[in-house]
Protein backbone atom coordinates (compact mmCIF):
# COMPACT_ATOMS: atom_id res chain seq x y z
CA UNK A 1 0.00 0.00 0.00
CA UNK A 2 0.94 3.26 -0.59
CA UNK A 3 1.86 5.98 1.81
CA UNK A 4 -1.14 8.39 1.85
CA UNK A 5 0.09 10.70 4.58
CA UNK A 6 0.42 14.05 2.72
CA UNK A 7 -3.03 14.09 1.01
CA UNK A 8 -4.97 12.63 4.69
CA UNK A 9 -3.14 15.39 6.00
CA UNK A 10 -4.38 18.15 4.02
CA UNK A 11 -7.51 16.90 3.28
CA UNK A 12 -8.66 16.30 7.04
CA UNK A 13 -6.88 20.57 6.89
CA UNK A 14 -9.15 21.49 4.66
CA UNK A 15 -12.34 19.76 5.26
CA UNK A 16 -13.57 22.26 8.01
CA UNK A 17 -12.96 24.90 6.12
CA UNK A 18 -15.03 23.53 3.20
CA UNK A 19 -17.49 22.77 5.55
CA UNK A 20 -18.24 19.53 4.32
CA UNK A 21 -20.59 17.20 5.69
CA UNK A 22 -18.39 14.35 5.53
CA UNK A 23 -15.22 12.70 4.67
CA UNK A 24 -14.47 9.58 4.60
CA UNK A 25 -11.52 8.15 3.75
CA UNK A 26 -10.93 4.64 2.69
CA UNK A 27 -8.18 1.92 2.29
CA UNK A 28 -7.46 -0.72 -0.58
CA UNK A 29 -4.88 -2.59 -1.84
CA UNK A 30 -4.26 -0.18 -4.63
CA UNK A 31 -4.30 2.86 -2.70
CA UNK A 32 -6.35 5.35 -0.23
CA UNK A 33 -8.96 7.23 -1.24
CA UNK A 34 -11.55 9.91 0.23
CA UNK A 35 -15.40 10.69 -0.40
CA UNK A 36 -15.72 14.46 0.17
CA UNK A 37 -19.88 14.91 0.85
CA UNK A 38 -20.53 19.02 0.39
CA UNK A 39 -23.25 20.48 2.20
CA UNK A 40 -25.48 20.17 -1.21
CA UNK A 41 -24.74 16.78 -1.63
CA UNK A 42 -22.13 16.74 -4.26
CA UNK A 43 -19.95 13.86 -3.71
CA UNK A 44 -16.31 14.55 -4.77
CA UNK A 45 -14.39 11.47 -4.71
CA UNK A 46 -10.20 11.49 -4.52
CA UNK A 47 -8.26 9.04 -5.20
CA UNK A 48 -4.95 8.77 -4.38
CA UNK A 49 -1.84 7.82 -7.16
CA UNK A 50 1.08 7.18 -5.45
CA UNK A 51 3.15 6.35 -8.24
CA UNK A 52 1.90 9.72 -9.83
CA UNK A 53 2.28 11.67 -7.00
CA UNK A 54 -0.86 13.17 -7.25
CA UNK A 55 -4.95 13.55 -6.33
CA UNK A 56 -7.16 12.08 -8.97
CA UNK A 57 -10.58 13.97 -7.82
CA UNK A 58 -13.87 12.76 -9.69
CA UNK A 59 -17.61 13.38 -9.77
CA UNK A 60 -20.47 12.17 -11.58
CA UNK A 61 -22.20 15.40 -13.20
CA UNK A 62 -25.02 13.36 -14.90
CA UNK A 63 -26.26 11.43 -17.71
CA UNK A 64 -27.86 13.33 -20.44
CA UNK A 65 -31.26 12.67 -21.64
CA UNK A 66 -30.83 10.93 -25.02
CA UNK A 67 -32.19 13.53 -27.12
CA UNK A 68 -29.58 15.67 -25.84
CA UNK A 69 -26.77 13.13 -25.81
CA UNK A 70 -25.04 13.73 -29.10
CA UNK A 71 -24.89 17.75 -28.67
CA UNK A 72 -23.56 17.23 -24.66
CA UNK A 73 -21.17 14.83 -25.96
CA UNK A 74 -19.83 17.10 -28.31
CA UNK A 75 -19.70 19.69 -26.24
CA UNK A 76 -17.44 17.68 -23.94
CA UNK A 77 -15.26 16.74 -26.32
CA UNK A 78 -14.52 20.26 -27.31
CA UNK A 79 -14.02 20.75 -23.16
CA UNK A 80 -11.13 18.16 -23.20
CA UNK A 81 -9.90 19.56 -26.23
CA UNK A 82 -9.24 23.54 -23.87
CA UNK A 83 -7.12 21.38 -21.33
CA UNK A 84 -5.17 24.74 -20.95
CA UNK A 85 -8.34 26.77 -20.56
CA UNK A 86 -9.68 24.17 -17.79
CA UNK A 87 -6.50 23.39 -16.03
CA UNK A 88 -6.28 19.86 -17.38
CA UNK A 89 -10.19 19.58 -16.18
CA UNK A 90 -11.72 16.54 -18.10
CA UNK A 91 -14.71 14.54 -18.85
CA UNK A 92 -15.55 11.12 -19.11
CA UNK A 93 -18.85 8.89 -20.12
CA UNK A 94 -18.88 5.85 -17.41
CA UNK A 95 -19.92 2.52 -18.82
CA UNK A 96 -22.45 1.35 -19.07
CA UNK A 97 -25.27 3.68 -18.53
CA UNK A 98 -23.36 7.02 -20.34
CA UNK A 99 -22.77 9.12 -16.69
CA UNK A 100 -20.72 12.14 -17.50
CA UNK A 101 -17.70 11.84 -15.09
CA UNK A 102 -15.63 15.33 -14.00
CA UNK A 103 -12.06 14.57 -13.48
CA UNK A 104 -9.09 16.22 -12.41
CA UNK A 105 -5.53 15.41 -11.39
CA UNK A 106 -3.58 17.58 -8.97
CA UNK A 107 -0.19 17.09 -8.02
CA UNK A 108 1.34 16.75 -4.59
CA UNK A 109 4.39 18.24 -4.92
CA UNK A 110 4.72 21.32 -3.10
CA UNK A 111 0.63 21.16 -2.52
CA UNK A 112 -0.47 23.36 0.72
CA UNK A 113 -3.71 23.49 2.36
CA UNK A 114 -4.57 26.67 0.86
CA UNK A 115 -4.30 25.28 -2.82
CA UNK A 116 -5.97 22.22 -2.08
CA UNK A 117 -8.86 24.41 -0.53
CA UNK A 118 -8.75 26.60 -3.70
CA UNK A 119 -8.68 23.47 -6.27
CA UNK A 120 -11.68 21.76 -4.14
CA UNK A 121 -14.09 24.62 -4.19
CA UNK A 122 -13.56 25.68 -8.04
CA UNK A 123 -14.04 21.74 -8.51
CA UNK A 124 -17.23 22.05 -6.95
CA UNK A 125 -18.21 24.86 -8.55
CA UNK A 126 -17.51 23.68 -12.06
CA UNK A 127 -19.35 20.59 -11.02
CA UNK A 128 -22.57 22.58 -9.57
CA UNK A 129 -22.56 24.33 -13.20
CA UNK A 130 -21.74 21.18 -15.54
CA UNK A 131 -25.00 19.53 -13.38
CA UNK A 132 -27.06 22.23 -13.72
CA UNK A 133 -25.83 22.36 -17.67
CA UNK A 134 -26.30 18.54 -18.17
CA UNK A 135 -29.86 18.15 -16.46
CA UNK A 136 -30.77 21.50 -18.92
CA UNK A 137 -32.49 23.17 -16.24
CA UNK A 138 -31.44 26.77 -15.68
CA UNK A 139 -29.46 27.24 -19.04
CA UNK A 140 -30.30 28.95 -22.18
CA UNK A 141 -30.77 27.56 -25.47
CA UNK A 142 -27.63 29.30 -26.55
CA UNK A 143 -25.81 27.64 -23.78
CA UNK A 144 -25.88 24.31 -25.27
CA UNK A 145 -25.70 24.23 -29.20
CA UNK A 146 -28.25 22.08 -31.60
CA UNK A 147 -27.41 20.85 -34.62
CA UNK A 148 -26.68 22.66 -37.20
CA UNK A 149 -26.18 25.96 -35.00
CA UNK A 150 -22.63 27.50 -34.66
CA UNK A 151 -21.05 26.65 -31.26
CA UNK A 152 -20.85 29.14 -28.58
CA UNK A 153 -18.49 30.23 -26.19
CA UNK A 154 -17.95 27.54 -23.20
CA UNK A 155 -19.68 29.81 -19.85
CA UNK A 156 -16.83 30.15 -17.67
CA UNK A 157 -18.71 28.68 -14.88
CA UNK A 158 -17.70 25.27 -16.36
CA UNK A 159 -14.03 25.98 -15.77
CA UNK A 160 -11.75 25.66 -12.80
CA UNK A 161 -9.12 28.09 -11.96
CA UNK A 162 -5.82 26.65 -10.17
Amino acid sequence: MQDSTLPAALLAEVAPILDLDALVQHEADDGASWDLVFDDSLLVEAFHDGPGNKLVLTTNVGTPDDDRAGQLHKLLLQYNYLWRDTSGTRMALEPPDGSIIMIYDLHLSGLDGVALRNVLQNFAAAARAWTIMIAGSGTSDESTPTDGEEDSALDPALFIRV
